[in-house]
């Protein structure tokens, strides 16, 4: 009985051995160490991972001075203090995380578990287990930092920031994207029914196109402008836009994204669109004006002068009266009249014609060769710089007219007190190549008429045949070509007209 009762012990011994020897290897994985305190010799044991997470060797003996004296000055030694004397003293046990600097400086998250051992009333033994969580420490912290800097740039933003677990149907909307509609910050649930629920009723049919499109991987991008319910009842305009995380079958179990505020600028482009086609219709009755002008005018007007003709030819001397000059000065400048109106709205109906490659050089002799007449007439000097083949994008048409009308202008305009004189040369600067005509005339007060220059029925000097209309066509015909014209002029001195022509093909 005696051999039993010594074999019992022994097996239970070895078990016993068995089972520190597993608890230790578990810990050493782990990296959890233990400890035991006693109370009544005030000895200190650690065990082989407890020493490790120390960084002191295998035979360091620890007491309970230099065990403390391990944790962190400040609040981490505070702490341990505190628990390991409410331990002994009341029996509570602790659970802590602190900080520890090794021998070499190095710092250590731990966490520090412990337990008192109480016999007739009085704590006897104090243990525990001793774990670096260091790693884990700064995980969390880094973790903690992305946070703060995603926390920090969803409430900087001007956009509001969404997070959908479409598995879940759970949602996150940031404080900008519930503010954007007037809510604050618990007005809505997280949840995708607050999103969908304030979706404009008519836009809610092409958003969901758009978005399953996306998920159904049709398209690579979601974005969509949609209206969206304001809490004081108004629509607003936000832009759509996100991205789907995809699981390893291809189904997006998560999404998230932005809502910009675009409403101002929709409305801007509303009331630009209605702008335009006011413009249009109104451009469309001009256009309409000018086919009525050049039939059915030019045909009444035509009428009435051959009508002064008939009358002319019946009663001569009645038509050279002071009464029959004066209607017949009235007939040609109505025929005028209607023809310059005529002439200015073609230019708007040509809009479309096609622009090609134009040779300075030719149109300028042609408005040469067309003015020679008056050029002998008036003893004007013609200075033409340009000698070799230059091309600017444009229409030959037009381009002819606006020559033809600059230097007749500057033979018209030429100065009573010089000989008359007109320089014609070329520029170019980056893709524009300018047309210079440079004349000694009479000049324009810029001081006085630069706004109104290039206006229609704009004169700025006595001449009987000054009628305002040539400048206006030449700025019309060169911007519709994409082009632009300048003017340089001193009163008395002369003027300076620079027409800028695109260089390259349009």
């Amino acid at each position: 009985m005696l051999y039993f009762r010594q074999d019992t012990g022994l097996v239970l011994e070895e078990q016993l051995r068995k089972t520190n020897e597993i608890l230790e290897l578990s810990g050493q994985m782990a990296l959890i160490g233990t400890w035991e305190l006693d109370l009544i010799h005030q000895q200190l044991f650690w065990s082989p991972v407890t020493k490790k997470i120390h960084e002191v060797a295998e035979d360091f003996v620890p007491d309970l001075k230099t065990a403390i004296n391990f944790y962190k000055e400040g609040d981490s030694r505070v702490m341990i203090e505190k628990a390991v004397s409410q331990a002994i003293t009341t029996g509570e046990p602790y659970d802590i995380e602190l900080i520890i600097v090794t021998p070499s400086g190095k710092e250590k998250y731990v966490r520090g578990i412990g337990k008192a051992e109480f016999k007739m009333g009085k704590a006897v033994r104090l243990y525990g287990t001793f774990q670096d969580i260091t790693e884990q420490k700064l995980s969390q912290q880094k973790i903690g930092n992305l946070y703060d800097q995603y926390f920090l740039a969803v409430e900087g933003s001007n956009d509001g920031i969404w997070d959908w677990n479409i598995k879940t149907n759970e949602a996150f909307l940031s404080r900008r994207w519930k503010s954007m509609l007037g809510y604050n910050e618990d007005d809505l649930k997280n949840e995708f029914n607050s999103f969908s629920s304030l979706i404009f009723e008519e836009d809610r049919d092409k958003l969901y196109q758009v978005l399953q499109a996306y998920l159904n991987k049709k398209t690579e991008i979601y974005e969509v402008e949609i209206r969206m319910k304001h809490k004081d009842g108004s629509l607003r305009w936000v832009l759509a836009r996100g991205v789907a995380l995809w699981d390893e079958k291809g189904n997006a179990y998560r999404m998230a994204g932005s809502h910009t505020d675009i409403h101002d600028k929709k409305v801007k482009e509303e009331e630009l669109k209605l702008l335009l086609e006011l413009s249009q219709k109104q451009n469309d009755r001009l256009q309409n004006f000018a086919r009525i002008v050049s039939h059915n005018l030019r045909s009444h007007s035509g009428n009435l002068q051959t009508l002064l003709d008939f009358l002319e030819g019946d009663f001569p001397h009645a038509m050279h009266s002071e009464t029959g000059v004066m209607l017949k000065t009235a007939s040609s400048r109505l025929q005028e009249t209607i023809q310059h109106l005529t002439e200015v709205a073609v230019i708007n109906l040509n809009e479309t014609q096609e622009i090609n490659s134009v040779n300075l050089k030719k149109s300028v002799q042609r408005a040469l060769e067309n003015l020679q007449g008056i050029i002998v007439l008036n003893d004007i000097e013609i200075i033409n710089e340009i000698e070799q083949d230059e091309f600017v994008s444009g229409i030959n048409a037009y381009v002819d007219s606006m020559i033809l009308n600059v230097i007749s202008n500057a033979i018209k305009y030429r100065s009573p007190h010089r000989k008359g004189k007109v320089r014609i040369s070329t520029n170019t600067v980056r893709l524009f190549k300018t047309l210079i005509i440079e004349d000694n005339g009479v000049g324009i007060d810029l001081e006085k008429h630069k706004d109104k220059i290039f206006g229609l029925y704009k004169t700025f000097h006595e001449h009987p045949d000054a009628r305002g209309i040539g400048l206006f066509m030449t700025k019309n015909q060169i911007e519709t070509m994409g082009g632009s014209i300048e003017v340089k002029s001193k009163l008395g001195e002369g003027s300076t007209f620079l027409l800028n022509f695109r260089y390259q093909p349009l």
